[in-house]
């Protein structure tokens, strides 16, 4: 009996020497069955056990797949691999008790599951993934989500997907993902390069409803009695967004569309069926009268209602010479019409004729020229200046009324130095282009035009 208590009492010495000494030993090392991404580093240092761990997990191959397929191995050793787990194996260390190191050889202590930060050569890495053949120049680009415009669809939103190039970084955390599930392969899907919005995007999708917005807003011009509505589909194909995604009202193409716009409604340079008075409808040459869209200042205007978002109907910005910019009868009910083949001048004021009288336009070699022009200078008491094409000398012949309704110095004046006018007069003794009338007829048209009544010659 007393051989047996002694026997427990050496035993229990024994075992608690053990104990003592394994709290001493386990002091400065991870106790028993301690594993750290499944790597064994029981009764280690700290320091012994990152050299293990980083010896370990540098020589791990991974076996790489796509579309279920093997494609070979990766091999980390020859891609000079660190693993950043210091603070994770700290943690774990100042976690273990060593008073109970004996309780954990029944009770093993697995631990690693968020491995901070894996670096590679990433040169080394990309020919490695070469010489598997996987290169990334010859596979498809990832694809962001995006807007587009075409003509019938107006603009839609196309969802960015996934291409099937690498992405190192992505890479780079599948492996540290592979290693912390202590598998030895990786999908090469789950490495493909990801764009920025998978599907469809809600920052788009908020573009979109501006766009939408934007080419909504009706904007109608009143031009020559019609109204012009812009159809939306012109408005979406002038916008674009600018380097910060910002969204753009395209001038050029404003301008272009005015442009348009002006050629099918403006009269400058056009021209003119016109109800002469005597040889009923005659076609008029274009000349100073006229209007068009002023297209530099329309432009900043169109690009300001598109804009500001608002529904706006108006007249565009013109420019125009004669009293009836913008409207599709620019001659309106009073005017000047000059009949050279006739010999005769008439005025009409609100459609009643006031004034018919003969006249002498230019002499043969200096023959007025038709058109369809406009009063843009009226004087009285003046001197008409100039030089004498036929005989090279200079003049200055004074008149009574002038009424200049042209570019070319062309207008309606007095002439006391006629003792005719009408019939085949202009052909000996006609003017220099100008308009030769009796003074009688001068005066009356005189009071009744102002600047901009037009003066059709023909």
């Amino acid at each position: 009996m007393r051989k047996t208590l002694g026997t427990i009492v050496a035993s229990f010495i024994i075992v608690l020497v053990i104990y003592m000494a394994g709290i001493g030993f386990y002091a400065d090392r991870f106790v028993p069955m301690t594993q750290f991404y499944h790597i064994d580093i029981s009764n280690l240092t700290m320091a012994q056990a990152e050299q293990k761990i980083e010896k370990e997990l540098g020589q791990r191959q991974f076996t790489l797949t796509e579309a279920e397929k093997t494609l070979g191995q990766l091999d980390l050793s020859s891609m000079a691999p660190t693993f950043k787990v210091d603070k994770e194996l700290k943690e774990l260390f100042y976690q273990q008790n060593p008073n109970v190191w004996l309780s954990k050889l029944l009770e093993p202590d697995q631990a690693g599951t968020e491995l901070e930060e894996v670096e590679l050569d990433q040169e080394a890495l990309v020919e490695q993934l070469k010489k598997i053949g996987i290169d990334n120049t010859k596979r498809e680009p990832v694809q962001e989500a995006q807007i587009k415009y075409d003509k019938k669809s107006g603009y839609y939103s196309v969802p960015g997907k996934r291409g099937t190039k690498v992405d190192p970084l992505l890479m780079k955390e599948a492996i540290a993902q592979a290693i912390i599930e202590n598998k030895d392969s990786i999908s090469l899907e789950s490495t493909y390069e990801r764009p920025l919005n998978e599907g469809n995007s809600e920052v788009i999708d908020e573009v979109l409803d501006t766009i939408d917005r934007i080419a909504s807003v009706s904007i109608t011009y009143e031009l020559a009695g019609e109204e012009i509505t812009i159809p939306k589909q012109e408005i979406e194909s002038w916008l674009y967004f600018g380097e910060g995604n910002d969204l753009i009202v395209d001038e050029e193409a404003v301008r272009a569309y005015l442009v348009e716009l002006d050629d099918k409604y403006a009269t400058f340079n056009k021209y003119r069926e016109f109800e002469s008075t005597w040889r009923g409808v005659v076609t008029v040459e274009p000349g100073i009268l006229g209007w068009g869209i002023d297209i530099e200042t329309e432009t900043r205007n169109l690009v300001n209602d598109v804009q500001s978002g608002h529904d706006v109907t108006r007249t565009p910005a013109l420019v125009s010479v004669g009293n009836y910019a913008g409207q599709a009868d620019e001659i309106g009910p009073t005017y000047i019409e000059i009949d050279l083949a006739n010999q005769y001048m008439f005025l009409y004021v609100d459609h009643q004729l006031v004034v018919e009288t003969p006249i002498v336009s230019g002499q043969p070699g200096a023959e007025t020229v038709p058109g369809a022009g406009a009063v843009i200078e009226m004087l009285t008491d003046t001197k008409l200046r100039g030089t004498n094409p036929f005989l090279n000398v200079d003049y200055a012949t004074p008149v009574k009324y002038w009424i200049r309704f042209d570019d070319k110095d062309q207008g309606i004046h007095d002439a006391s130095w006629q003792g005719a006018y009408g019939g085949d007069v202009w052909t000996y003794a006609g003017s220099l282009g100008c308009i030769n009338t009796p003074l009688d007829a001068v005066i009356t048209i005189y009071n009744y035009v102002t600047y901009g009544t037009p003066v059709i010659v023909f």
